[in-house]
């Protein structure tokens, strides 16, 4: 598709949409074997595993996946399934509609079905187009016949279909590893893998929240459609907000191969009182905030410090972890060997508002310049490196940069940098202006956020933050801001994306 609102209106229409490419065949691979070595099983039903697992939910939130899925159902998202499905050579998935889509009373459903292993035209999914607009499912159909389930041939399919939909086909896309499949869960569909090779794929499903998506009874696949009340589907809200209450919502999934003492699975908003100080004769002097892991970071640190005039922490080092160090009142010079200003030197002077990034094993440290000590923050974190992609390198910018902002009068943004590095899938880094009176509604990511306030204030969480303050959201909990002062709050937002 050309634009989205021509894939949008193309998949209202025809109920299918395929997004070619979007995934490397060596993505493909290093998926299947990671799944082959997971021993974690799914939570309550056999689709659940996303809600159990953190290799689940980061393969449900790819970007890619994540952004289309905006495109076509709208800015509120929930996921409620995941699940490996394997057929082997001349396997067959009957024609049926997803019971689950179908029983769902109101809102959309989104099944994605990402190819990842001998997935060609032979093998993938054969399609009724326009036939989740169909007043009936293929299920109840085939009940007022006198055909089984497996007896049920394209023949019949295309007959039944055509009652409501003359002259309609079937379609089998022509798909390779790494394309995806996005298609609404009423549509009729089945596949039939005729190639002598086992085809292996990901079925991702999704919905917006308004939609009441709850448990089939086990081996019941045939129409009437039967459901069980206890236990609901468990459910993560991977974008925007949930005001309709009628899925059971869980947080995200956190690594379980990390060792961390602590678990950051709420909000946090930690207020600094600006000026930081020194105790009596010391130098430096560090104010930690928090540490821990999340469900996109193996561990993340959030400390501030002041630091004397002339002096510095350590001498220029280097660490595993990546880190944003951003100023929050005062002067310093950065001392960075591996990245020289015009004039060759490698000191950068940098004042409030000014923050850099400092990729894994960048070397750097910094000296207080002005007369009352340096206050600044730092962002710290670490994970399993991410293999392959081109890596952000070392940043330097300014929340209070002049460029051009995008958004509304009341809320206006500017995007800073943006990019994978060797910790995450992606770093996203924007500064926030927010009038008074103005407030954006509470919602979801599916990313970890971190905030620090450098002017005016702003209310989040029913806590009022102001200058200095830390604020943490992460991955999978509602947050919102509003900004009741009488003055323009500016305010650092960085978002850590899973790799």
């Amino acid at each position: 598709m050309d634009t989205s609102s021509s894939k949008k209106n193309y998949f209202e229409n025809s109920g299918y949409v395929v997004d070619k490419h979007v995934f490397s065949r060596d993505w493909c691979k290093k998926v299947l074997s990671n799944i082959a070595d997971e021993q974690i099983p799914p939570m309550d039903w056999d689709k659940g595993i996303a809600a159990n697992s953190h290799l689940w939910y980061s393969l449900c939130v790819q970007t890619p996946i994540v952004d289309t899925l905006q495109e076509l159902m709208g800015k509120n998202i929930i996921l409620w399934g995941a699940s490996l499905v394997t057929k082997r050579p001349q396997a067959k998935h009957p024609w049926h509609c997803d019971i689950e889509s179908w029983t769902a009373e109101q809102g959309k459903t989104i099944s994605v079905w990402v190819g990842l292993q001998n997935v060609r035209k032979e093998s993938s999914l054969k399609i009724i187009p326009g036939s989740h607009q169909f007043a009936k499912s293929i299920q109840e159909i085939r009940s007022q016949s006198t055909i089984s389930r497996l007896h049920t041939t394209d023949e019949h399919v295309l007959t039944w279909a055509r009652s409501f939909k003359a002259e309609v086909q079937i379609e089998q896309p022509e798909m390779v590893e790494g394309d995806v499949l996005f298609f609404d869960g009423k549509i009729w569909h089945a596949s039939l893998n005729t190639t002598d090779k086992p085809r292996k794929a990901l079925l991702l499903q999704f919905a917006t929240p308004d939609a009441r998506i709850r448990m089939p009874y086990v081996n019941s696949y045939e129409w009437p459609f039967r459901q069980v009340d206890l236990p609901r589907v468990p459910t993560i809200l991977i974008r925007g907000d949930d005001r309709w209450k009628v899925n059971k919502i869980v947080n995200p999934p956190l690594p379980t191969n990390v060792k961390c003492r602590i678990s950051l699975e709420q909000n946090r908003i930690h207020q600094l009182t600006l000026p930081l100080s020194l105790p009596q004769g010391k130098k430096w002097q560090p104010y930690y905030i928090f540490n821990g892991k999340t469900a996109n970071m193996g561990n993340v640190t959030v400390h501030a410090s002041a630091l004397e005039k002339g002096h510095l922490p350590h001498p220029p080092h280097t660490h595993k972890e990546e880190e944003i160090l951003i100023i929050l009142s005062g002067e310093a010079e950065l001392d960075l060997p591996q990245a020289r200003i015009d004039n060759g030197s490698t000191r950068h002077p940098v004042g409030p508002g000014d923050f850099v990034y400092y990729p894994s094993w960048f070397p750097h440290t910094l000296k207080g310049m002005s007369e009352k000590p340096v206050n600044y923050l730092m962002i710290k974190w670490f994970n399993e490196n991410s293999e392959g992609k081109k890596q952000l390198k070392f940043q330097k910018n300014s929340v209070f940069n002049p460029k051009k902002a995008y958004g509304s009068k009341e809320i206006r943004y500017r995007a800073l940098f943006d990019g994978p590095t060797h910790c995450l899938g992606k770093l996203h880094c924007h500064s926030t202006t927010i009038n008074p009176g103005a407030a954006y509604d509470p919602h979801i990511d599916p990313y970890d956020v971190v905030i620090i306030v450098l002017k005016g204030e702003v209310e989040t969480c029913g806590v009022m933050a102001r200058q200095g303050a830390a604020i943490f959201y992460p991955a999978g909990q509602p947050h919102g801001m509003a900004n009741p002062g009488t003055e323009n709050a500016t305010y650092l937002v960085s978002e850590f994306h899973g790799n």
